[in-house]
């Protein structure tokens, strides 16, 4: 074409579905938080009669927990790649299989060593895997209703602290440690169910075309998607080996790398560490609960209850937060941090007392704050970081909780065991959420530095394993029939073709 004037000229614009098959990924998404999270929610309802039969300290019951929550938190780091090499669905179904595994195999746990093995090491990785892509996964299918499909997935986290607690004392005195354990692995197998709900993103992307006469149209992105990726997976049989077994290792050193890189941004340091110390203590502070509620001389069936009325606050916090934060006048951050500190204050007031009433009341207020920061946090991070950094900062607060689960976890073990008194331990955890608290009142500053030195931040995504682009402009001849293929993430010409 030698007369460019000839021709008008459009712009083609790849968009997030904002719905259709992302209801499906939302009810996929929600049954895996559900279900997945029976690992460390219930930890300590699961196995406290097994650890006061064999008079297990508090420190290796700390121990054992935070394993599995150290590894849990670092599978944010590696989910984005894994994803790229093994695709959404075969991980998912395959993290969750194996998440249900380990609670099987732990109802044949003789020792303490075999519970690391199953519990700590098996369910931290596969458990993390899992759900680490519901954080990811969600952006990927929806932009303005992103809060709502927030509100549901981050709900599982309290259905599954209402229902289970009251539901396994049941189950162990029916049917024993081992008949209960093997019971929620069948239940914790649903899940595979619901991860083969979670087809590529790519597939269902919409294109806008945008003509310079302010005119738009819209085409669904699947077929063209799913041909494309039929034919990058012929071409993909012609690899050596080698390289096979290569290229995901460096994707994945590549990935860790830019995921802390984004560190250097003092706003994306204040979400990591605030993250870190609020979920390491708040995590557990809910291990530690029935062992100071039986320790205050109450029954396992009165211990579940109390965690019931928790988690009823827990969803009814992440369900309202979620939601309301699709209103321009609710303000993320501002909720975010009330929500921590809802969180201190319950738990110190849990700390002070061992009437149930009053056990109740604080683990109430304690459920909601702890509701509305989780729930928030996903959202939290996107609006401070913003859409392309927020892949590289959830794995960068990843790792640092892992760190936080690393050192907090048996930490509050050891006060325990060495002071004799679970009222100090609570009372440390409290601290800690303060801390987070109080490291949130820099945020303003934060930002205000970045903006008035002039940097643009640290672009976290990844070119050769973020399988989506979030937005792409492509300016064609308007009287061209056939629509531009997908750009090919691993092959530098096509990116720098959209450039």
């Amino acid at each position: 074409m030698n007369d460019n004037n000839k021709h008008k000229q459009h712009h083609m614009e790849w968009r997030v579905p904002d719905g259709g098959w992302g209801w499906m990924i939302v009810v996929g998404s929600t049954l895996v938080m559900t279900l997945v999270n029976i690992l460390p929610v219930c930890y300590g309802v699961m196995f406290s009669v097994w650890y006061t039969e064999l008079g297990v300290s508090s420190t290796t019951i700390a121990v054992l927990l935070n394993i599995n929550l150290v590894l849990w938190s670092m599978m944010s780091i590696l989910v984005g790649p894994l994803i790229e090499v093994f695709g959404w669905r075969p991980l998912g179904m395959f993290s969750t299989f194996m998440a249900a595994l380990a609670i099987i195999l732990s109802g044949y746990a003789t020792s303490i060593l075999h519970l690391v093995f199953t519990y700590s090491i098996l369910g931290g990785i596969f458990g993390g895997l899992a759900i680490a892509q519901i954080l990811i996964i969600l952006p990927k299918f929806f932009d303005k209703r992103l809060g709502v499909a927030n509100a549901f997935p981050m709900a599982g986290f309290s259905i599954c602290q209402f229902i289970f607690p009251i539901l396994i004392p049941y189950l162990q005195e029916k049917y024993g440690f081992k008949g209960s354990m093997l019971i929620l692995g069948g239940i914790i197998l649903n899940s595979v169910v619901a991860a083969a709900l979670f087809q590529p993103p790519e597939w269902h992307r919409i294109i806008i075309k945008k003509e310079n006469n302010g005119f738009s149209s819209k085409t669904d992105n699947t077929i063209l998607n799913k041909e494309e990726h039929h034919h990058e997976d012929v071409g993909s049989g012609e690899k050596s080996i080698l390289k096979k077994i290569c290229d995901p290792i460096i994707c994945v050193l590549r990935a860790t790398a830019k995921n802390f890189a984004i560190l250097k941004k003092p706003t994306a340091l204040i979400i990591s560490l605030g993250h870190c110390l609020f979920l390491s203590s708040t995590i557990n502070f809910i291990a530690l609960l029935p062992f100071v509620v039986i320790n205050a001389g109450y029954s396992m069936v009165e211990t579940g209850w109390i965690m019931s009325y928790a988690a009823s606050a827990n969803i009814t916090a992440r369900l309202s937060s979620s939601m309301l934060s699709d209103f321009t006048w609710f303000k993320i951050p501002i909720g975010y941090v009330c929500g921590t500190l809802m969180s201190c204050l319950g738990i110190a007031g849990f700390a002070l007392t061992d009437n149930i009433l009053h056990l109740t009341l604080f683990s109430v207020l304690q459920g909601f704050g702890h509701g509305s920061n989780f729930g928030l946090f996903n959202l939290v991070t996107k609006e401070i970081v913003g859409v392309d950094n927020h892949s590289a900062s959830i794995g960068s607060s990843g790792a640092m909780l892992s760190m936080g689960f690393l050192t907090i976890g048996p930490l509050v073990g050891l006060i325990r065991d060495s002071s004799g008194s679970y009222t100090i331990s609570l009372f440390f955890i409290a601290v800690l959420n303060a801390l987070s608290f109080l490291l949130w009142l820099f945020m303003p500053y934060a930002k205000s530095h970045e903006l008035k030195a002039g940097k643009e931040g640290v672009s976290c995504n990844d070119k050769n394993y973020e399988g989506v682009v979030n937005k792409t402009f492509v300016i064609i001849p308007v009287d061209q029939t056939e629509l531009p293929p997908l750009p090919d993430q691993s092959n530098p010409s096509d990116l720098n073709r959209l450039n």
